[in-house]
């Protein structure tokens, strides 16, 4: 993902919180863009890139948990 990105120095915490009968997922990242000026850009599109994964791992988890405890 990171080599077709202009920013370099990027670190991420991702967490697993129990909420309500399910999971929130949080992500909290930091990066340094490679050409001045465009953080804003950048973070809007890994904030997107990064909701858009975790929307479907929570899918494919929900799925999965589905399949194993049948109503």
């Amino acid at each position: 993902l990171l080599g077709r990105w202009p920013i370099k120095d990027y670190r991420a915490t991702v967490s697993f919180d129990p909420h309500d009968s399910g999971t929130r997922i949080g992500w909290a990242g930091t990066f340094t863009p490679v050409v001045p000026g465009t953080g804003r850009l950048w973070a809007w599109a890994l904030k997107r890139t990064v909701g858009a994964m975790a929307t479907g791992l929570a899918r494919y988890s929900t799925e999965q948990y589905r399949a194993a405890h049948p109503s």
